[in-house]
């Protein structure tokens, strides 16, 4: 884990949130795992969402598992969840 605010680290004011140990990676709606299985509308989902986070606040994003010991909402300006 990075120590919180070290030295020249990007603060993030915004933070996408995935589900408790989410296990399917971020990945382009055009790409195939093992160039075999294609991506699913939940996938395509998340891209976009992972696209339109970033377009809107650039590197002060963190992407996230949502964790119970970690409290994050007081961290970050801007949440978003994947649904």
């Amino acid at each position: 884990m990075l120590q919180k605010n070290a030295p020249g680290s990007i603060k993030a004011d915004s933070v996408l949130v995935l589900a408790k140990n989410y296990g399917r990676g971020i990945r382009w709606s055009e790409y195939k795992i093992a160039g075999i299985f294609k991506a699913n509308d939940q996938t395509q989902q998340l891209w976009e969402l992972n696209q339109t986070t970033l377009e809107n606040h650039g590197l002060k994003t963190d992407i996230i598992c949502e964790d119970l010991e970690y409290p994050f909402i007081e961290e970050y300006q801007n949440i978003n969840y994947r649904t």
